[in-house]
């Protein structure tokens, strides 16, 4: 980000959250920043051990994979990655963010495999906001869904390529 100064505290630069008590960084509001290249899998950002939350909306990261690192964030409640321009398969990596309260994922050329499909839901049990909007679920059998957590408030499954019947129980 243009806006920070390595010279002063990150607590102080715009878009970061800390926590008061100890001054790690807990939140990164960086959508709609202009961010533009590829995730890289060896970013700064997979260090953040005690990030809960990160919201890379909008963001133009042009035909990068989601790296598996993410699945290191372990403390992550909320996961925005929405119309950021990713695209390939969502890595099974992201079902080990179990605190995860919200996960957005749409609006990208990204595609679940049934397997790790079934993995998130199994692995997701607080969830609460689902959405993959624009994704490609055409390799995801509407069964998997039965399985999704009851602290689900919020799916969101417009224009994903889902096929067959959804089951009624």
């Amino acid at each position: 980000m243009d806006s920070w100064d390595e010279g002063t505290d990150c607590c102080k630069w715009e878009g970061v959250v800390c926590d008061n008590k100890k001054g790690n960084v807990i939140g990164l509001d960086l959508s709609c920043s202009e961010l533009i290249g590829s995730l890289q899998s060896n970013s700064s950002l997979f260090l953040l051990q005690n990030l809960r939350w990160l919201n890379l909306a909008g963001n133009g990261f042009g035909n990068s994979e989601i790296p598996s690192e993410f699945g290191k964030l372990r403390s992550l409640t909320y996961l925005n990655l929405s119309a950021t321009g990713l695209t390939g398969l969502v890595p099974p990596e992201i079902s080990l963010l179990s605190e995860l309260v919200s996960l957005d994922l749409g609006v990208n050329f990204l595609l679940f495999r049934n397997h790790d499909f079934n993995m998130l839901v199994h692995n997701l049990t607080k969830l609460e906001n689902l959405i993959l909007d624009d994704m490609d679920l055409s390799l995801v059998v509407p069964y998997s869904f039965l399985n999704l957590t009851v602290s689900l408030k919020h799916l969101s499954l417009s224009d994903c390529n889902l096929q067959g019947n959804f089951p009624t129980q």
